[in-house]
């Protein structure tokens, strides 16, 4: 069976300001292993799928995720400062 793979997915090895595409599904039968003396590097390859509206990655996932700021952050005058 297909390894699942989450509607987010992407390769992180992309700059922020190439188009985002989206992990479909791994190809096993082209993946390669590399045995070394100490590790074992592989090469995965993937099916990648356009999105419909040619976003980049910087858009794409700030528009998902937000801006990474959840309100659990200190604010900037939540103490720890000089100040009367």
């Amino acid at each position: 069976s297909e390894t699942p793979i989450p509607p987010c997915a992407y390769i992180p090895m992309l700059k922020s300001t190439d188009e985002w595409l989206r992990v479909v599904r791994m190809l096993p039968a082209e993946a390669r292993v590399f045995s070394t003396k100490e590790r074992c590097p592989v090469l995965m390859c993937f099916e990648m799928e356009h999105e419909d509206d040619k976003v980049d990655v910087a858009n794409y996932l700030h528009a998902k995720f937000g801006d990474g700021v959840g309100d659990d952050a200190p604010d900037d005058d939540s103490g720890g400062g000089g100040g009367s």
